[in-house]
């Protein structure tokens, strides 16, 4: 009988040796409650490592996201920008607070936020005086953007830029890491991500008023008197000791797992040297974690058919995001007059597997595929 071929995810969980001794150690001193001694490491290892005065471990980037717009006052009348071309964490983050997101679209290279497009939306809300209480940037595939106008644009308009680098984590902007350079930041543990801590992520921020806000409300806004006694709405959104155990291993690694991230994207680009692909572009300013490699193919009809011959063999690819502008749950939100390079990344996108366990041979066989398909 034949061998079934293993199954090529798109970008799965990899743990170090460290990580199940790690484990056994946080259970074996039976802190298995919410809070403990891992969580407090875990969050001094995230601190350290990113520059950032506070971190507070969470659930997941949603709740750091959920918590990052209430710690800043976001509530229901109010807008924040969001681009159209990401996950819909963050729109829906927005949408938690009763505040309405509005979109605008990317640019081409690195295709993140347009801050053309950004400048044009807040001229229009200026003129209309309703300017957006906030503006959430994202990191798309762990590439950061035209940071330095967005930021500028930010300044000039007194408007707090909240930095979800869900996918961003061990991605530097001129030697600062991305997560650090907004009012508040967001990084994801969630299984596909650089590390993971199964679920979970964390708000950090360098101001000790969000901080204590976002912790505040993360443990179901509990007073610190005795008895159960709440003085607000809250969330029961802190990570699990055990969790931030299993991150504390995989954190150690950081540098190692960005480097492997980035050895596979030179890989690619190697192996489809000869195909009629584009990549996403990094900037002399930032670089990239590239947490998943994606090309740009032709047209949507080619992309597709390689979507399906990988699937063919096993192999798991997906479409970039598809803009939320256009998704039935967003679609009265408005915001710019167009999203045609959002359109466009989507229509012709695909991510490629770009999890640890691959290896060179696999690189090539999946882009031996790709090249074929494109150049029938």
């Amino acid at each position: 009988m034949a061998k079934t071929p293993t199954r090529i995810y798109l970008s799965p969980p990899s743990l170090e040796p460290e990580a199940f001794t790690t484990v056994q150690a946080a259970l074996a001193s039976n802190w298995i409650a919410p809070i403990g001694p891992d969580l407090d490491r875990f969050e001094h290892m995230l601190g350290g490592y990113s520059g950032s005065s506070y971190v507070l471990g969470l659930q997941s980037g949603t709740a750091a996201l959920h918590l990052a717009f209430l710690s800043l006052g976001i509530q229901a009348g109010d807008e924040v920008v969001c681009p159209s071309f990401t996950f819909a964490a963050g729109a829906n983050a927005v949408c938690y607070t009763g505040a309405r997101p509005v979109f605008v679209d990317c640019e081409a290279k690195t295709w993140n936020m347009c801050p053309d497009a950004l400048e044009e939306l807040l001229l229009s809300r200026k003129r209309a005086n309703s300017l957006p209480a906030a503006i959430l940037l994202v990191h798309n595939y762990g590439t950061p953007g035209y940071l330095d106008k967005i930021f500028s644009l930010s300044n000039q308009y007194g408007i707090p830029i909240i930095e979800d680098a869900a996918e961003a984590l061990g991605a530097s902007y001129e030697g600062r890491k991305l997560g650090t350079l907004g009012k508040v930041g967001v990084y994801s543990f969630n299984g596909n991500k650089i590390i993971t801590t199964s679920s979970g992520g964390a708000l950090l921020t360098d101001d000790y008023q969000i901080y204590e806000k976002a912790l505040h409300l993360s443990q179901q806004a509990k007073r610190a008197v005795p008895g159960f006694e709440h003085d607000s709405i809250g969330y029961n959104y802190r990570l699990s000791n055990i969790l931030a155990a299993l991150g504390c291993s995989q954190l150690q690694a950081l540098d190692k797992r960005v480097a492997h991230r980035r050895a596979i994207f030179q890989q690619y680009t190697q192996f489809l040297d000869q195909a009629p692909v584009e990549f996403q572009e990094e900037l002399s300013q930032g670089i990239s974690n590239r947490w998943l490699t994606c090309v740009l193919l032709p047209n949507r009809q080619s992309r597709e058919q390689v979507r399906i011959a990988l699937e063919a063999q096993g192999i798991e690819s997906r479409p970039l995001w598809k803009p939320l502008a256009s998704q039935a749950p967003y679609a009265t939100f408005g915001g710019a007059n167009s999203y045609q390079i959002a359109q466009k990344l989507y229509e012709r996108g695909l991510a490629l597997p770009s999890g640890y366990s691959l290896s060179a041979q696999d690189m090539l066989e999946i882009s031996k595929i790709v090249t074929n398909q494109l150049m029938e």
